[in-house]
C-alpha cells in the first residue's frame, strides 16, 4: 500500500515531489548525519555526547554546520515567521542577555548552562531544511521505522552490557567521559517514539518485536518514574488524538494479566548482567510515588530532597531578589541554593532535576514566562494541525502531527524529573523534534489545496 508520503502528486497528502527530485545535496547529508546523531543520543547516550574534543563535542559541531545551512547558498529566515518560533527566538536572545554577564566568571560552565535554551537554534535549522526539501519528512518517516524497530531489540542488551561493565567501561582519552552511559529516564523517550509509532500504524511489526517493545517498557518503567510517565502519558495522548483505540487495548489485554500475576506472586525477572531485577511491585511503587508516598524510603526521600529544592527556588525568584534576572547561567545551582546531599559519584550535578525550574532559577519570571508561551504555542500549533489535516482525510499526515507531538511531549516529561534539556542526548532531540513540528506546519500549509 503507498502511503500518502509517497504519492507521486504534488498535494497536501504528498510532500514527495514538492521539491522535486535531485541530486543529493550537502544539506541531504547534513540532515542524514543530524538523524544519525538522535541515533547515538538514543542508544550510546553520554558516551556519543562527549565523543570529540573539548569542548568541541558532536552538538557542537552539529549546530555549527546546521547555521551554515541556513546561511548558505541563500538565508533561511521563513521558520521564524511562526509563533512558536519567534518566541523561541526570543528566549534564545533572554537567555544569552542572562550568560554574557557571567562569561568572565564562569567561562565554559556558562556556555554549557545556556544550551537548555539556545540548542534552540536546531529548531530553526530542522525548519529550514523541511521546507526546502519537503521530501526529507517522508525520508525521516523511514528512518524513524528503522531506528526504532532496531532501538527495541538492543536497548536492554545495551543497558546489561553497560551495568555489567561498571567503572571498568573504557573512557574516551580527551574527554575522559565513559564511551557508553545511557539512563533510564533517556530510554524512556525512544521508547515512547518506538511506542507510539507502532500504534499509529506508521509501519506493521511482527508480535515477537510488539511483545520484546512491552518488555522493555516494563523494564524501563521499574527503572525509572520518569521514563514510566515520559512513555505512558504520551502514548495515551497519541490514542485519544488518533482514536486507534484496538491496538491499545490489544495489548492491555495481554500485557496487564502478565503484570498482574508477576505481582500477585512476586516474581522477579533477572536479566544478565543487570543487577537490578525486573520486579512489578518496583514498577508499583514507581507509579504510586509520583503522586504521593510509596513507602520506599529511597524513592520518597529523593522526592523530598527535589521538592525542598524547588520549593527554595520559588522562594527566591517569586517571592525574592531574583524575581526578574534569575542568577544567570555559569553558577552551579546545587552548591549556591544547597542541594548536594544526594549527589552520586561522578560530575557535580549543577542543576536541578527539572528543566522549568532550571530556567526559572536561571532566567527568572521573564524566562520562564517566555518557556511557557514556546510550550503552549508549539503544542497548540500541533493540535490545530492534528485536526487541521484530519478534516482534509489527510490521516498520514494527522498521525505524523501526533507522532511528533507525543514524542516531544515525552522528552518534555523527562526533563521535569531530570537534569535532561540542559545536555544535548535529550536537549538536541527536543528541539530537533520541535523544529521538525513547524517545519511540517508550514510545509502542510503549502502543500494543501486553500
Amino acid at each position: 500500500m503507498t502511503s500518502a508520503f509517497e504519492a507521486p502528486e504534488p498535494t497536501a497528502a504528498s510532500w514527495t515531489s514538492w521539491s522535486g527530485a535531485g541530486a543529493a545535496s550537502w544539506r541531504d547529508r547534513y540532515f542524514a548525519a543530524l538523524l544519525l546523531a538522535i541515533a547515538g543520543y538514543a542508544t550510546l547516550g553520554k558516551g556519543f555526547a562527549y565523543a570529540g574534543i573539548p569542548p568541541l563535542f558532536p552538538a557542537e559541531m552539529l549546530l555549527g554546520v546546521g547555521l551554515a545551512t541556513l546561511a548558505w547558498p541563500r538565508p533561511g529566515t521563513l521558520p521564524l515567521f511562526s509563533l512558536p518560533m519567534a518566541l523561541m527566538l526570543a528566549g534564545i536572545i533572554w537567555t544569552v542577555l542572562r550568560t554574557l554577564p557571567f562569561l568572565s566568571l564562569y567561562g565554559i560552565d556558562a556556555l554549557r548552562d545556556s544550551v537548555i535554551l539556545v540548542y534552540g537554534l536546531f529548531a530553526i535549522v530542522t525548519a529550514n531544511l523541511l521546507l526546502e526539501r519537503p521530501r526529507r519528512i517522508g525520508n525521516a518517516v523511514r528512518w524513524i521505522g528503522t531506528f526504532v524497530f532496531f532501538y527495541a531489540l538492543v536497548i536492554v542488551p545495551i543497558y546489561a552490557f553497560e551495568t555489567a561493565i561498571g567503572e571498568g567501561m573504557p573512557v574516551w582519552p580527551l574527554s575522559g567521559a565513559p564511551i557508553l552511559l545511557v539512563r533510564g529516564g533517556e530510554i524512556g523517550v525512544h521508547l515512547c517514539a518506538a511506542v507510539v509509532f507502532a500504534l499509529l500504524g506508521f509501519r506493521r511489526f511482527h508480535p515477537v518485536w510488539i511483545a520484546l517493545l512491552a518488555a522493555d517498557v516494563a523494564f524501563v518503567a521499574s527503572l525509572s518514574r520518569g521514563g514510566l510517565v515520559s512513555i505512558v502519558l504520551p502514548a495515551l495522548a497519541a490514542v485519544a488524538l488518533s482514536g486507534r483505540v484496538r491496538p491499545l487495548v490489544n495489548a492491555a489485554l495481554v500485557i496487564l494479566p502478565v503484570l498482574a500475576l508477576l505481582y500477585a506472586t512476586g516474581a522477579e525477572i533477572a536479566l544478565p548482567g543487570i543487577k537490578r531485577s525486573v520486579d512489578v511491585g518496583q514498577l508499583v511503587d514507581n507509579v504510586v510515588s509520583i503522586a504521593g508516598s510509596s513507602g520506599d524510603s529511597g524513592l520518597d526521600d529523593t522526592k523530598a530532597w527535589r521538592l525542598a529544592w524547588w520549593d527554595k527556588i520559588f522562594g527566591y525568584t517569586l517571592h525574592g531578589d531574583y524575581f526578574w534576572t534569575g542568577k544567570g547561567f555559569g553558577i552551579n545551582l546545587a552548591l549556591d541554593d544547597g542541594f548536594t546531599t544526594f549527589v552520586a559519584d561522578g560530575p557535580l550535578l549543577r542543576s536541578p532535576h527539572n528543566g522549568n525550574m532550571t530556567i526559572l532559577a536561571r532566567a527568572g519570571v521573564p524566562g520562564l514566562a517566555i518557556w511557557v508561551a514556546i510550550l503552549v504555542s508549539w503544542f497548540a500549533t500541533m493540535l490545530w494541525y492534528v485536526v487541521k489535516a484530519r478534516r482534509a482525510s489527510d490521516r498520514d499526515w494527522s498521525h505524523w502531527f501526533i507522532f511528533l507531538f507525543a514524542y516531544l511531549l515525552s522528552a518534555y516529561i523527562d526533563a521535569s524529573f531530570d537534569v535532561a534539556l540542559e545536555g544535548p542526548l535529550v536537549g538536541v532531540v527536543f528541539w530537533v523534534l520541535f523544529g521538525a513540528g513547524i517545519g511540517s506546519a508550514m510545509v502542510y500549509d503549502r502543500l494543501a489545496p486553500s
